[in-house]
């Protein structure tokens, strides 16, 4: 018995042929995450800003003493931690945004005496203690800034660290921080195409690099007597960043 064999023309091979390789492209594009260039892509970066006003200041608030004993110590730093910590409430501070941070108790070493050489050298030794007492607070109406700081300095603070300020709610500015970065992006792509005489098709890929920007911290170490002039704080302008990267497709391969 023979056989008989279905004869096939070129038109029809070179179709089926077409096919494979389009198959076998799409799928060298799914296995390497679109890093093969058979696919003809420009990958580009966009960023984008957006200013914005704070809305909230943090500090921390600090008393510090010092006796010869941990206990005179402890009793001093307690009576004028009550103290700050009531004014901070009289300055309109809610309890929920005064939170310890620290609370501590160390010993105070005599200085190195120097002798002369031959002299055994003395080991330092305890001379007192010092007691921390920090609480960071939360200040949700900036107008209120100056007076917080002076009431507390007034009462019996005297460290004030780590102030910054922030946002309540960063989301919505980070939305529009990260639109602005890819329209950046396609900006730059377009540029790119045109130069290239070629033109964008699609996205292949699009990534979000952002490591947004935490608040700005500043220092502030003051004394203050009574009756001196109010702390002036500038709460100023916050920029908010967003990154991206797109991978476009375009219409043809650009030419070196």
């Amino acid at each position: 018995m023979k056989t008989k064999l279905k004869t096939v023309s070129l038109s029809q091979f070179a179709l089926a042929s077409a096919l494979l390789s389009l198959l076998i492209g799409r799928s060298a594009i799914a296995q390497d995450g679109l890093k093969s260039l058979s696919v003809p892509h420009l990958t580009v970066s966009g960023q984008g800003n957006v200013k914005v006003k704070p809305d909230k200041m943090e500090v921390t608030l600090g008393v510090v003493t010092e006796d010869k004993s941990s206990q005179a110590a402890s009793r001093a730093n307690a009576e004028a931690a009550q103290k700050v910590q009531a004014a901070v409430k009289k300055a309109g501070i809610a309890e929920k945004d005064v939170q310890t941070v620290n609370y501590s108790v160390s010993p105070v070493y005599s200085d190195a005496i120097p002798t002369p050489p031959g002299v055994k050298q003395q080991p330092p030794h305890i001379t007192g203690y010092r007691v921390y007492n920090q609480v960071r607070i939360v200040v949700r109406d900036l107008a209120k800034m100056s007076d917080v700081l002076d009431g507390a300095t007034a009462a019996g603070s005297n460290t004030i660290e780590g102030i910054s300020l922030g946002l309540e709610d960063q989301k919505a500015a980070e939305g529009l921080a990260l639109e602005n970065a890819v329209l950046d992006a396609r900006r730059k792509a377009d540029r790119l195409a045109k130069a290239a005489g070629t033109s964008i098709l699609n996205i292949l890929e699009l990534s979000d690099n952002t490591g947004y920007e935490r608040p700005r911290m500043m220092t502030l170490s003051r004394r203050m007597d009574a009756g001196g002039a109010a702390t002036p704080i500038a709460p100023g302008e916050l920029t908010i960043t967003a990154n991206v990267t797109i991978i476009y497709g375009i219409s043809q391969f650009i030419k070196p």
